[in-house]
């Protein structure tokens, strides 16, 4: 029983509480009525904007009209790109095409080089050079050689001897020289 009646005690103050501030809350402006005014005008949404507000807003303005600018020249020159490559593949593909075309007509030599077929003479002092990078230690050469692309390394292959050759795949990383030995195998 006793318990029963500290639990009613509980309740009417649960209930009462939220019943005061209501009260409060709906009486404060008839009892304080200087103070709701001040506290309405200040938080009406009507207030005009202040002069240092005006300023910054002008100013923020001013900058997005200043970025919008900068990304609409950015964008023009960007659309000239994508145009002058556009027609750069185009031309390319006339090109290809081009060439296509004179390969299955056969005036294309398929053996022809494109930069032009190398005399004897060249060949025997591009052998020399070789020999001479070759030469070099594995430590020394592979840095070199990581730079070269495939056809400078099917050549350098070609004109290296059998130990000059191994030497150049053990300085190449292993997908390089599985490539090169790829191609060199066609």
């Amino acid at each position: 029983m006793e318990r029963i009646g500290k639990l009613a005690m509980v309740g009417i103050f649960l209930v009462l509480i939220p019943l005061f501030a209501a009260a409060i809350y709906f009486l404060f402006p008839y009892i304080h009525q200087e103070r709701y005014q001040e506290i309405s005008e200040e938080n009406s949404l009507e207030a005009p904007f202040g002069e240092a507000d005006r300023e910054m807003i002008g100013m923020e303005f001013e900058d997005m009209q200043t970025e919008i600018l900068k990304l609409s020249d950015e964008r023009n020159e960007l659309l000239a790109r994508i145009d002058s490559l556009t027609e750069v593949n185009r031309v390319l593909d006339e090109e290809i095409e081009r060439l296509n075309s004179g390969l299955s007509e056969g005036d294309i030599s398929l053996t022809a080089d494109p930069a032009g077929q190398e005399d004897e003479e060249d060949q025997e002092e591009f052998t020399e050079r070789v020999k001479s990078l070759l030469n070099l230690d594995e430590e020394e050469l592979a840095p070199i050689v990581s730079q070269m692309s495939t056809q400078q390394l099917i050549r350098l292959y070609n004109g290296g001897g059998t130990i000059q050759r191994e030497k150049l795949l053990r300085s190449l990383n292993p997908e390089k020289a599985a490539e090169l030995m790829s191609e060199v195998m066609l």
